[in-house]
């Protein structure tokens, strides 16, 4: 896990402000939090910052994991600026082509001199691709024909005169020759091409939330990066930081920055433009120099130091840190080729990453970074003032109630008029009303003073939807079947009094926190309740939740396995002898293959302890849906699902903590199989089943399905362990069902 430093004081006050994590730099941040934190408090560090690329993920366990140590946390982000977010690679090479009357096609003949002057005509040879150029030739072709004859008549050749045989042959020979000494060119504004052909198409940018009004604006160029700007990267653009430039502070970055790109190339006009364009968008422009051994950090170095006296403009020191330790650099390449699938082929004698590390201050003077760079760090970080997160009051959607009542009266009246329902519905007449009244009256009690009844409302309402529209919902799953509240307006079908289960399971009134209330509906209509949420409450308040894929000993072992080229088929085979749930310490104690495999390959075993539970993958949530009574776009950073779904980069327990509300609704396929089955035996048999009437609990025919071991597709009690259960018991019924799943488990 690295080595332990000793214990060093600074010579300086300084803030790592540049810093990549694993949580929002999947893959290529390998700076551990813990780690990070822990090695700043043995320096004496009061302050640390976190700026992943593109992206806010890491922030939730990073502020906490800084205010429990006592380390003020610093926000920021890592940007990806393009000038135009829309842009694609078509866009950045092609040419703005003019048309005759006819629309057809502009051509000309130019030399190589003529084709590099002119900003109006484009070489049919340099276009992108292959189809592009053999387009432009077939569309060329009378344009051609006529260019070649006028040079063979100039020439005294009388070519009227031949036979077509015999002009073809010339005309061929002639073309041949045109095109090897001139240039086939189409009309068109090529500006922009030939501008892009050594301005920066992106650059890296570092932005820094200094208060309330810049995270949140940092959280709307986090959005429009992800979900408007995306191509490759989460790209924003000049019009972007422009408009939410407020509340916050760049610094020009590292050398993948648009800034140091330019000073590279000698372009220090245009290096010195752009950092004009970021002190018109930003509250404070700084200029970051870096302690690297690459060449190319101490030109561009070199040239900002110059600049900051000449521009008034103040240095800022970081070291890029993506690891905590210098020793961490072969994991932190081990987690890029992980990433890439393969090992880097890079054999360059210094990595740039070889600075990357959390360097001590005084290290960093010796390398040459001035004082003064490292105290602007400190005093930046001192005075930024960003609480946003932590504020964790609930914040529930605005669900309109009727006139006269607020939030608890509600749902009290829907409480006590659906339990009469059910008590009306009762045939055995088994319900003893007043032991009823009152263990509705207790949790309406708690749940009033939890201050949760809107959620228990924003629930009814969805399900009630789910029944107005005929689709399919679940009796209700886990400890919110403890609910008689929940029960009485239909948030589940099962008697809690009857089957003596607790409340306190759902909601302990002695411990702080929210309720969870799973609830499954038809797979295929679950999009149908996202979108009546999102019309309810708007679209610009509603998102999935996210989720990230961590690395778990399986496929540690596969990524390593296949970027040391070791064979794929030698790892399948051991792995598949490992449970899903197991660590790779575990695997390698309990199961002699895997110890096998690890002797023989160390690597294994010493990389895949590292990077064993790091995030791979971002991911959505199974049910998780975020609604809130704010617009999220501004509020919390999102990302872009798979098939375009808005998702929140903060995970389900995260936002609770910030008091955004989540609500779990689980597409069940079993459900729309009951579904559809109900629908065949109306279809073919005219049988109408209404499934709330069916007596599941005394069926004797359902228990001896159970009992046959026919429970393929059953919710647990499907695998080969939970119907050798049931099989072998002589009597089976609701009892024994809940009683085995339970000792099961």
């Amino acid at each position: 896990m690295g080595q332990v430093e000793v214990t060093r004081s600074m010579s300086v006050p300084f803030t790592h402000l540049h810093t990549h994590s694993p949580e929002g730099s999947l893959l290529d941040g390998f700076m551990r939090i813990e780690e990070a934190i822990h090695l700043a408090q043995s320096w004496g560090m009061d302050s640390i910052g976190i700026s992943d690329h593109g992206t806010m993920a890491a922030y939730p366990k990073f502020n906490d994991l800084c205010k429990k140590n006592g380390i003020k946390p610093v926000f920021g982000m890592e940007a990806y600026i393009t000038p135009n977010r829309h842009y694609t690679k078509a866009d950045f090479e092609g040419v703005v082509y003019d048309e005759d009357e006819e629309g057809n096609h502009i051509f000309t003949l130019l030399t190589d001199e003529e084709v590099e002057a002119s900003s109006d005509w484009t070489a049919t040879d340099a276009l992108r691709t292959k189809t592009e150029q053999n387009k432009m030739l077939k569309e060329a072709k009378e344009f051609l024909r006529n260019e070649s004859w006028k040079e063979l008549e100039a020439s005294g050749l009388q070519l009227a005169d031949m036979k077509k045989k015999e002009q073809n042959k010339y005309l061929k020979e002639q073309q041949k020759d045109l095109l090897e000494r001139k240039h086939l060119c189409v009309k068109g504004d090529v500006s922009r091409k030939k501008f892009f052909e050594w301005f920066p198409r992106i650059g890296h940018l570092l932005l820094i939330a200094k208060t309330n009004e810049g995270y949140h604006n940092l959280v709307q160029l986090c959005n429009l990066g992800q979900l408007d700007g995306f191509y490759g990267k989460p790209r924003i653009d000049y019009e972007s930081i422009k408009e939410y430039g407020a509340g916050i502070v760049a610094t020009t970055a590292c050398l993948g920055s648009n800034t140091s790109q330019l000073i590279k190339s000698g372009r220090l006009e245009e290096a010195k433009e752009e950092i004009e364009r970021y002190k018109e968008a930003f509250d404070e422009v700084y200029l970051e120099i870096q302690p690297s051994r690459q060449p190319d950090q101490w030109l561009v170095n070199n040239q900002l130091m110059e600049w900051s006296k000449e521009m008034n403009l103040p240095l800022i020191a970081t070291s890029d840190v993506h690891m905590v330790y210098h020793d961490d650099l072969p994991m932190h390449e081990q987690l890029m080729n992980i990433n890439k699938g393969h090992q880097n082929e890079d054999s360059s004698d210094i990595s740039v990453y070889d600075s990357a590390f959390f360097m001590h201050p005084d290290d960093m003077l010796e390398n040459g970074i001035p004082p003064e760079a490292l105290e602007n760090a400190h005093n930046l970080a001192m005075s930024t003032d960003v609480t946003a997160l932590d504020d964790n009051d609930w914040k529930y959607p605005v669900y309109n109630l009727p006139e006269g009542f607020d939030s608890d009266s509600y749902l009290r009246y829907l409480a006590e008029k659906g339990l009469f329902e059910r008590y009306m519905e009762d045939a055995s007449s088994v319900i003893n009303w007043d032991e009823y009244v009152h263990r509705l009256n207790y949790e309406l009690d708690i749940i009033k003073g939890k201050k949760i009844a809107a959620y228990f409302i924003i629930v009814w309402d969805f399900l009630n939807e789910c029944h107005r529209r005929n689709i399919l919902t679940g009796p209700g799953r886990g400890s919110a079947a403890g609910s008689l509240v929940a029960y009485s307006i239909r948030i589940t079908n099962i008697d809690p009094i009857r089957w003596d289960l607790l409340f306190e399971r759902f909601i302990n009134p002695e411990r702080p926190g929210f309720p969870d209330i799973d609830s499954d509906v038809d797979g295929a209509k679950r999009g149908e309740i996202i979108d009546y949420l999102a019309e309810k409450y708007g679209r610009n308040q509603i998102a999935q939740i996210g989720t990230y894929i961590q690395m778990k000993s399986k496929s540690v072992l596969k990524d390593i396995g296949r970027v040391h080229d070791i064979d794929h088929n030698e790892i399948n085979k051991v792995t598949k002898l490992m449970p899903n749930d197991i660590t790779l310490s575990e695997a390698v104690d309990e199961i002699p293959e895997v110890r096998g495999l690890v002797d023989k390959y160390p690597q294994l075993l010493e990389e895949g302890l590292k990077a064993e539970k790091l995030p791979k993958t971002a991911s959505i949530h199974a049910c998780g849906v975020e609604v809130s009574p704010v617009d999220i776009y501004s509020n919390l950073p999102l990302m872009p699902g798979k098939n375009g779904e808005v998702t929140t980069e903060y995970e389900g327990p995260e936002l609770e903590k910030q008091g955004f509300i989540k609500f779990d609704i689980l597409g069940i396929s079993t459900l729309q199989q009951i579904n559809g089955a109900k629908e065949l035996a109306e279809e073919r048999n005219g049988i109408k089943i209404d499934l709330e009437t069916v007596d599941y609990y005394s069926d004797r025919e359902i228990y001896k399905l159970i009992q046959k071991g026919d429970t393929a597709g059953l919710f647990q009690l499907e695998s080969e362990g939970m119907t050798g259960v049931f099989t072998g018991l002589k009597y089976v019924d609701f009892e024994a069902v809940t009683a085995g799943v339970a000792m099961y488990r």
